[in-house]
């Protein structure tokens, strides 16, 4: 069961299994100059090793995409990994563009951008 909590700047997406987390992600809104909003970020996906390679890391990773785009109304969304993850979130659509606190940094379109 999937279950989303927002905070202000922030909405923490969890997979719930016998009323146990057992999966979880961030996004949240980055701020540039002037306090204005500019980037919105995944952090933080993460899966309990005991339920790792049952698709949860891919199921949270598609509903926060689905989310950042259909409620939070952003058309791109960000992300920072190790580099032995970049291959993971490649064959979901993100696209290295750069380093981000020397790691590698990724970037995914979501639908159609105006």
């Amino acid at each position: 069961m999937l279950n989303v909590r927002s905070m202000e700047n922030a909405h923490i997406l969890e997979e719930i299994r016998q009323g146990v987390v057992v999966g979880s992600c961030r996004l949240s809104v980055t701020y540039k100059f002037n306090y204005k909003l500019d980037e919105l970020w995944l952090w933080a996906l993460t899966v309990s090793e005991e339920y790792r390679c049952q698709g949860i890391a891919t199921m949270l990773l598609e509903e926060a995409k689905t989310y950042a785009l259909s409620v939070l109304k952003w058309s791109r969304l960000y992300l920072y990994c190790y580099e032995d993850k970049v291959e993971f979130y490649s064959k979901r659509g993100f696209k290295l563009i750069g380093t981000y606190g020397g790691h590698p940094a990724l970037c995914i379109t979501l639908g159609k951008e105006k």
